[in-house]
């Protein structure tokens, strides 16, 4: 997302306040000239609409390495016919498969990927999206492809029943998707007049017979140009992307189609307050409040529902979620606007339950009502408003890029929803505190008007979901279980936040006192133990950092028992930091603390003005080794769960993952589940000094800090953890290298209806070269093996080829998930595949190549949008030990010295070293009976090359 918000206006408030008002405008801003962009943005920028009423948003930048384009209709799943559910999202698909102009269904994603580029498109209940980017010399051809979706579709009579059937593999894919069950599950309970509650993901029933009739009608009516908006960005100059659109896209027929309006409500009146129960399949308890409120499209400058959210979301000290896990009921809660459409919206709030909440859930739901009274006394606030405005005025200010190709399909919807010309800041403009609009939103969140859905796996169940068969449970709220919600007991533990500690001072961009020649980290302190990497970097011109630093060492990962420990403890210390980390979040300084193979890391970004204060209050809780018993068994069971519940993910993730379990210092969940019983609070807390005894430290600072801050920043670390220090071990992650000619199998048992299969193909070293040759090999097999496995033989909705980095070992990966056939014809179909490539390199000639070689680089080589994106690159460097920080120019500069007989030479070696993680669908097992390929794994060869340190070198 693009993060933008207003520059500050001159306030009118304090006559306004000291009058009573309960409105306040900010005002005295000059006025804008056109669109409202960042004073950061320095990119060119026009609007205009063609004569065929195509809205047009471009962006100039001649410094962007990738130029992309997306192109938003005004409308989604709410045009579904009844008799056609899913039609709007099938169609979404169809249009990939081949134009009048380009007929080949592959050559769009081909011409894309073969250029350094990526496509997609969604489809949303108001509109659909289709967006593309591409390296940014090949945009005018890529648009004349692109435009054609929208002008001659050729919607092939013999890819429909292919697509559908590809439609009805992503439907089964996420059948055991509690998200995707959740969701449909509360349509039921929604009003049927509303197209919100229709079922919206098609299946080969919903689009069974003859489907293209109704195809073609859908997109003559409603894929019109008065209903579409289109954002292109590139290098080129405004007049030059101007010719390019007029060109292309006023071909675009102007149908003068109407958008879709929805007059009825999202509940049908006298259905609310309901309790809402669905069966979870993981092992999971979440209460979710949601609460039909007016729309808040109009309300876009004051953002009401937006303030409410904030209060109710807060997890600082005297907030609910404090309250709630000290009475040991939640472990987690957020708020949002959680159903946003332009007639109405819904207010929503999720909490994680504990076992004791799931219980306790009229007192949780209690608890919610005595905030909100809370709220509604003491917490319209105009300090608080204008804290909140203060940061997304700083963020719109400061503004940082993101990639062109979430821009531009960012922007496409965005100017369906807001002015043009405010497209880029409305996310972030709070223009007027509105006191009474505030509160009559608060009003509109009762019990009476109120949908409790409680999910969890043991919950009892009387009727079943027709598209995802999960059981659920409609009851009506009566008068005694509402009365403590309507007049709820006042809680003394409970307040509306104050103002917040961690709230920059100075929002500056400090000039640069060190070397400006200097565009990589350098070491600017170091003693045993413990290195620290800085750069002051201005380029982005925004006053934020980011502050890494990770504790390496043996013990945290040379058991199952310290690698649970490892996570358990930085658990703990994240969630006894979690009123501190939270009102830093809201200051714009975000925190992770998390588990690794070789300890831990912590990373702090934003603000660099209170990094310090963050940081000092962060290592002295790392260092703190008594920890609140309660909130250990919390936290333990949670854990538990949250291993559970790996397995009961999408099988194609379980079978990637595999391969980095098998081949990596890594554990199981199950064996972890086995080990995690035996591990007490004290165990952990004589754990925890041992991280330190043995470990080394690696730091790094990077953004609006100077040498002495970074320093200063780096004393802190070695104020708490170096003088632990008894030993500073290398501590490496050492990959299992296959045995040449020894395919191994491991079979995984996942209770899904897919069968799914990870063909993995491991590099011979970990030389820069033979990573040059997997990713141009990679390249070149992964448009071809989508569509031959996905397109024309429709195995499955899940179907790519990638290549595979373990540390610093390369590799690829071919993976399908399907619906229709079972992992031994699968494979059979990749090897088939991988066999058929022999004829295609024999086939590539120099331009080819070329091409192939320009794309990869251009992937390797893509620009940093933002500091954290540097940061991140800068931080791998490290930890890989590329330590001049040129990793990604090496790479492509191995990938130019590339022949077609280095790639021919990979390409042989390719079934040298390979290993298959797969699963069969619950019908595929039956079928198979007793069959010994069910059973097959390699758990104990791959642990006897542990054993026997058969690794790669690094």
């Amino acid at each position: 997302m693009i993060k933008k918000g207003l520059t500050r206006k001159k306030l009118a408030s304090s006559i306004l306040h000291a009058l009573g008002m309960t409105a306040l405008v900010f005002m005295g801003k000059a006025a804008y000239a056109g669109i409202h962009k960042s004073p950061n943005d320095h990119r060119e920028l026009q609007t205009f609409k063609l004569t065929n009423e195509l809205s047009v948003l471009l962006i100039s930048d001649p410094k962007t390495d990738k130029a992309a384009a997306a192109m938003n209709i005004a409308v989604g799943s709410n045009a579904d016919p009844k008799t056609r559910p899913g039609l709007a999202h099938f169609l979404e698909h169809m249009l990939f498969l081949g134009t009048q102009k380009y007929p080949d269904a592959g050559a769009y994603k081909a011409y894309i990927q073969s250029h350094g580029g990526h496509m997609n498109a969604y489809t949303a209940h108001e509109n659909t999206n289709y967006y593309f980017d591409i390296a940014s010399d090949n945009l005018e051809p890529a648009l004349d492809r692109f435009a054609q979706f929208f002008i001659a579709p050729l919607l092939d009579e013999k890819y429909v029943d292919r697509e559908r059937h590809a439609v009805h593999s992503e439907y089964k894919s996420k059948i055991r998707d509690d998200r995707r069950r959740s969701y449909a599950v509360t349509k039921q309970v929604m009003n049927p007049s509303h197209s919100f509650s229709h079922f919206d993901v098609g299946t080969i029933k919903t689009l069974g017979g003859d489907v293209r009739t109704d195809l073609v009608e859908f997109y003559d009516q409603y894929y019109s140009s008065n209903l579409m908006t289109l954002v292109v960005e590139g290098k080129e100059s405004i007049p030059e992307l101007k010719q390019m659109v007029e060109k292309l896209f006023s071909a675009i027929p102007n149908k003068e189609a109407e958008p879709i309006n929805v007059d009825a409500p999202l509940f049908e009146t006298g259905t609310l307050p309901a309790h809402l129960s669905i069966k979870s399949l993981k092992d999971n308890n979440t209460l979710a409040l949601t609460f039909p409120v007016e729309s808040v499209r109009d309300s876009w400058q004051e953002k009401p529902l937006l303030y409410i959210s904030d209060l109710v979301g807060y997890e600082g000290h005297g907030s609910l979620l404090a309250y709630l896990k000290d009475q040991g009921y939640a472990n987690s809660l957020s708020s949002s606007t959680g159903i946003d459409l332009k007639d109405q919206a819904a207010f929503k709030v999720k909490i994680e339950l504990t076992d004791a909440g799931l219980e306790q859930q009229q007192k949780v739901i209690e608890a919610f009502f005595s905030y909100m009274e809370l709220i509604r006394r003491d917490g319209i606030q105009l300090a608080l408003y204008q804290e909140q405005r203060r940061l997304k005025d700083a963020e719109f200010r400061f503004h940082q890029g993101t990639t062109p190709m979430k821009e531009v399909s960012h922007l496409a919807a965005m100017m369906q929803r807001f002015p043009v010309e405010h497209v880029f800041d409305a996310p972030y403009v709070m223009e007027r505190f509105d006191a009474k609009q505030i509160k009559s939103y608060l009003d509109q969140i009762s019990p009476n008007n109120m949908l409790v859905t409680t999910q969890s796996p043991d919950l009892k169940t009387d009727r079943i979901d027709p598209w995802y068969n999960t059981g659920y449970r409609v009851d009506t709220l009566n008068a005694d279980q509402l009365k403590n919600w309507q007049k709820p007991a006042a809680i003394a533990d409970l307040n509306v936040r104050s103002r917040n500690p961690f709230m920059a001072d100075e929002m500056v961009v400090k000039a640069n006192t060190d070397d400006a020649e200097v565009s990589r980290p350098e070491v600017v302190f170091e003693r045993n133990g413990m290195r620290l990497w800085h750069l002051q970097d201005t380029e982005f011109n925004t006053p934020k950092a980011d502050t890494y630093f990770s504790v390496a060492t043996p013990n945290a990962n040379s058991s199952v028992e310290h690698a649970i420990m490892t996570a358990l403890y930085t658990q703990m210390v994240s969630d006894r930091l979690n009123e501190s980390l939270y009102d830093a979040e809201l200051a714009g300084l975000s925190t992770r603390i998390y588990s690794h193979m070789r300890g831990f890391s912590v990373r702090v970004s934003g603000y660099s003005d209170k990094q310090s204060v963050l940081l000092k209050t962060v290592t002295s809780s790392l260092k703190d080794t008594e920890f609140d018993p309660q909130r250990f068994t919390m936290l333990k069971d949670a854990y538990r769960d949250e291993l559970l519940n790996t397995n009961k993910d999408r099988p194609f993730n379980q079978t990637m993952r595999e391969l980095f379990r098998l081949l990596l210092p890594q554990w199981s969940a199950e064996e972890k589940v086995a080990a995690l019983d035996s591990i007490s609070l004290e165990d952990i807390e004589n754990f925890v000094p041992n991280l330190f005894r043995e470990s080394n430290i690696q730091m790094m600072t990077h953004g609006n800090l100077t040498t002495d801050d970074s320093i200063a920043l780096a004393r802190i670390v070695e104020d708490q953890f170096v003088p632990a220090q008894q030993a500073t071990p290398e501590v490496e992650s050492p990959v299992v290298r296959l045995s040449d000619g020894k395919p191994l199998v491991q079979t995984l048992d996942i209770r899904h209806n897919d069968s799914a299969i990870s063909v993995y193909y491991q590099g011979e070293d970990t030389q820069i070269k033979t990573h040059a040759k997997f990713s141009l090999l990679s390249e070149l097999v992964s448009s071809d093996f989508y569509t031959q496995l996905r397109t024309e033989k429709q195995l499955g909705y899940i179907v790519f080829g990638t290549p595979v980095m373990m540390v610093k070992t390369p590799g690829l990966a071919l993976v399908v998930q399907s619906p229709v056939a079972e992992p031994q014809l699968l494979e059979t179909h990749i090897k088939n595949f991988v066999s058929d490539l022999e004829t295609t390199l024999k086939n590539l000639n120099p331009m080819q190549l070329d091409r192939l070689k320009q794309s990869v680089i251009a992937k390797v080589l893509k620009q940093d949008k933002n500091l954290t994106a540097r940061s991140n690159r800068f931080w791998k460097d490290i930890d890989d030990q590329s330590l001049d920080f040129d990793s990604h120019e090496a790479l492509a500069n191995a990938v130019a010295d590339l022949s077609i007989d280095d790639l021919i030479d990979c390409y042989e070696g390719l079934a040298a070293r390979q290993l298959v993680v797969r699963s069969y669908g619950q019908k595929h097992k039956a079928e198979n009976g007793n069959s010994a390929e069910i059973g097959k794994r390699c758990d104990t060869e791959i642990k006897q090359k542990k054993q026997r340190q058969e690794f790669f070198e690094t």
